[in-house]
């Protein structure tokens, strides 16, 4: 627990720096969003079935310039992170996501979609190790469909603002400015469009736990659920973020290494979900 809150703590600090770089204009989603998700995991012992359950938190991470445009990497670095955390920027009410083997932006969310729009899957190509907008094996494969949008409504969240919602033929859902939302479905992290995205052997469903923009907390999932699922929030909001150590107590400092942000504590070295790395 001390690690998670000193890894929470800092993350205030590493938001004011992005913040300060990064202009809004940019990136009118991605600055300032944070999402808890959780994954549940499935194994067996010699006693039988063990269930378990990993939380993570995506966010922001750092920013970069390809071909003159400026992207942000948005995801976890504790996850599947090759491709959980990867280079976006926005444009025209989209998150495009850059493809490294088709030097090209992918349209990732499209928040201007109509009902019986269409909206075309992304795949990853894993001999390039790069999301692509093909799927070079089974061409028939039902996931490889474009999704169509059947119903576009609106949701009140946390803040007591109404956002649009998306529903798709395949009952998949995302919400303007938070991304993909709902419970209906096994896999719910932020590129859950992105069709074949590698998971752990062991991952049995994704579950969406809390979301917040710059502070404010706008989704979380009921206590009851939390406790069954064994997570709890991490974003900028809640009550378990916050708690217990203030900013000016932790000692932590920052430091970039090969593109991470890595915290240094009490001379241990920790990754930006406070898991100790090596030195």
């Amino acid at each position: 627990m001390k690690k998670i809150v000193i890894f929470l703590c800092f993350l205030m600090n590493i938001h004011i720096y992005l913040s300060a770089e990064t202009s809004k204009e940019l990136f009118p989603t991605l600055l300032g969003l944070q999402r808890t998700s959780c994954t549940k995991t499935i194994g067996e012992d010699e006693y039988g079935t063990v269930w378990g359950s990993r939380s993570y938190l995506m966010q922001e991470i750092e920013t970069t310039t390809i071909d003159g445009k400026q992207y942000l990497l948005f995801g976890t670095n504790n996850i599947y992170d090759e491709y959980c955390s990867l280079w976006l920027r926005e444009d025209n009410n989209k998150i495009l996501v850059y493809s490294t083997a088709q030097k090209k932006d992918l349209v990732l969310y499209d928040f201007t979609l109509n009902v019986g729009d269409s909206l075309p899957r992304l795949y990853v190509d894993e001999e390039l190790s790069s999301i692509v907008d093909y799927y070079k094996y089974e061409a028939e494969w039902e996931y490889t469909k474009s999704l169509t949008v059947i119903e576009v409504s609106t949701i009140t969240l946390l803040d007591g603002k109404e956002y649009k919602k998306w529903t798709f033929n395949n009952g998949m859902q995302y919400v303007e400015g938070i991304g993909s939302f709902g419970t209906s479905y096994e896999h719910n992290d932020f590129y859950q469009l992105i069709v074949n995205a590698p998971l752990y052997s062991d991952v049995h469903s994704q579950h969406l736990v809390c979301v917040s923009k710059d502070g404010q907390l706008l989704y979380q999932m009921d206590d009851a659920e939390m406790e069954r699922l064994g997570t709890e929030c991490l974003c900028q909001g809640s009550a378990n973020a916050i708690e217990e150590i203030p900013i000016s107590q932790t000692g932590s400092t920052k430091v970039i290494n090969n593109h991470q942000l890595l915290i240094l504590n009490d001379n241990k070295t920790f990754n930006v979900m406070g898991i100790e790395v090596g030195k």
